[in-house]
């Protein structure tokens, strides 16, 4: 399996709003995923991870999240917010199920 960590931030403070790790399924699950898993990248040649289509883990019955939100800024400016809120409903979530 691969992972890829991520961090988004405010592009006039630089803060921190969101840092996750998600996990890309490997050649062996080429059955359960086919073609799902990568698509044309930016650049010529180049494929790129489509987490959009691979969300979920398919074969733990879809309940869980590929992805681990491991920080979440709550007081971040609401116009990021309305953008991931994606990140913030599975922060919510991890940190429930934490408890």
């Amino acid at each position: 399996m691969s992972y890829f960590a991520t961090i988004l931030y405010d592009v006039d403070t630089l803060d921190t709003l969101v840092m996750f790790i998600v996990c890309m399924p490997n050649g062996e699950l080429e059955r359960t995923y086919t073609t799902d898993v990568s698509s044309a990248g930016k650049n010529d040649g180049k494929a790129r991870f489509r987490f959009t289509n691979t969300m979920k883990f398919r074969l733990l019955g879809e309940k869980d999240y590929r992805v681990k939100v491991i920080v979440f800024k709550d007081d971040m400016d609401e116009s990021y917010r309305k953008k991931l809120i994606f990140f913030e409903d599975i922060h919510s979530k991890q940190s429930i199920n934490d408890n």
